[in-house]
């Protein structure tokens, strides 16, 4: 009876043991990245677009903005960013409301975020932060409290809807509060 071949037996292993690692590394970069939802259009099923793009402005309306109420200004149409920050430090406290609008990465006049510019940059250069994928179950995060503040980010980036609620109960959360910091401003800051 013929013994196995100890060299090709270590690199069959090899290669199955580079595999395994190349799919493991594939499977942890998809948990990490945002999830997007493609817009229905020439290549997802249902779609109705073409694929060269149309000059006719009945295939694709401009949306309008809401209008203003006392509480809060309409939004405005020639900024990148234009977002409403509250920060609430514990519950049932007063929360303190500001507002960012941006245009690229410098601050409207209107802004009142205290560090506006740097807000402004960090949103132009990281939009995705303020569109996090969903919390995967296999992400570890300690197990700290970093306090009752609560904070709401609402309105727009460069036409995309934001709507991001922030809290500091456990490592992950204080971590994206402190990556949020200059949005969040001195209220965010000393909570």
């Amino acid at each position: 009876m013929s013994q196995p071949n100890p060299s090709r037996t270590a690199s069959g292993l090899r290669t199955a043991l580079l595999g395994l690692a190349t799919a493991s590394a594939a499977l942890a970069l998809a948990a990490c990245t945002p999830s997007a939802t493609p817009s229905p259009g020439p290549t997802t099923p249902g779609g109705t677009g073409s694929a060269s793009p149309s000059s006719s402005p009945s295939q694709s309306p401009l949306p309008t903005a809401p209008p203003s109420t006392d509480d809060h200004p309409a939004p405005d149409a020639s900024a990148t960013a234009d977002l409403t920050i509250t920060v609430t430090a514990k519950p049932g406290a007063k929360p303190t409301e500001t507002r960012l609008i941006c245009s690229g990465k410098t601050a409207k006049p209107e802004s009142t975020v205290p560090i506006a510019d740097e807000a402004c940059a960090l949103v132009e250069d990281h939009p995705a932060y303020l569109f996090p994928a969903a919390k995967s179950t296999a992400q570890a995060c300690t197990e700290q409290y970093g306090g009752p503040a609560t904070a709401t980010v609402k309105g727009t980036v460069r036409g995309k809807t934001v709507g991001l609620s922030l809290s500091r109960t456990d490592g992950c959360k204080i971590s994206q509060w402190t990556t949020l910091g200059p949005l969040l401003g001195e209220a965010g800051a000393n909570v």
